[in-house]
């Protein structure tokens, strides 16, 4: 490593060398790394390469899934839900027996292992949200249907502070990661008291997609929202969605 000697110091790059400021003043050094020709090229980082096509394929995959489901899950979801969305499905890829290294995908079977992510780790569903629940997917006919058990609100549902109402929202996405494609539809209820003591009935939320048949997946999300019911007779979202709990309650494979 080079000490600067120069009247003018540099901080910066200039071809090869790169210079910088230390506790000990103005020091010089030569670049070092692989070319990213090397990269592509070299038969030596063929596993370099493979990596590299598998994580953009995971994150291309994520971002698709963001993207579909953002209608249901905006605004109920934590700072980090798009890199731990990233990890799931590049564990999905790397679980693909289909396909070569470097060729793998996220269209095995898989993909139900997403079933479960919380967009919100701050807020788990399970945790928030105690009724028991099922989700359904007719694929003839692309409709998803969730079915709530009745229950007390006061009881089974957590307690979040200055929230007076809460809101159920249901979400169905078909996703074709092959095509970079999406279609998707919401159902949700109205705004429902938080300390009604009467059970409720049964609730069943209901989608309709497109009619075409499709062996594309498809993703079921619920989510519970909580709101403010104020003195002007207007519901408003407690801090923005934080208490919020999001999650995919079932992914739905071709059969």
């Amino acid at each position: 490593m080079a000490r600067q000697s120069s009247l003018v110091q540099f901080e910066g790059s200039i071809d090869n060398i790169s210079f910088f400021k230390t506790k000990n003043g103005y020091q010089a050094r030569k670049k070092t790394g692989v070319s990213s020709t090397k990269i592509l090229n070299d038969p030596a980082f063929a596993r370099t390469r493979e990596n590299m096509a598998e994580f953009s394929t995971a994150a291309k995959a994520a971002k698709l899934l963001r993207r579909a489901l953002r209608e249901v899950t905006l605004g109920s979801q934590d700072g980090r839900m798009s890199q731990r969305l990233g990890s799931k499905t590049l564990e999905i890829v790397k679980q693909d027996a289909s396909h070569a290294r470097g060729a793998r995908t996220v269209t095995g079977l898989s993909i139900v292992n997403l079933k479960g992510f919380e967009f919100n780790v701050a807020a788990p569903l399970a945790t928030v949200f105690l009724p028991q629940l099922t989700a359904e997917f007719a694929r003839a006919e692309n409709t998803c249907s969730v079915n709530i058990k009745g229950y007390i609100p006061a009881k089974s549902i957590a307690r979040v502070p200055a929230a007076t109402h809460y809101r159920i929202v249901m979400g169905t996405a078909l996703v074709d990661f092959e095509k970079g494609e999406y279609i998707t539809n919401t159902a949700q209820t109205g705004y429902l008291s938080m300390d009604a003591l009467a059970p409720t009935s049964d609730l069943l939320l209901e989608t309709a997609l497109d009619a075409n048949p499709s062996t594309a997946p498809a993703f079921c999300v619920l989510t519970l929202e909580f709101f403010l019911l104020s003195n002007d007779n207007k519901y408003y979202p407690i801090q923005v969605g934080a208490f919020n709990a999001c999650a995919i309650v079932e992914v739905f494979t071709a059969p």
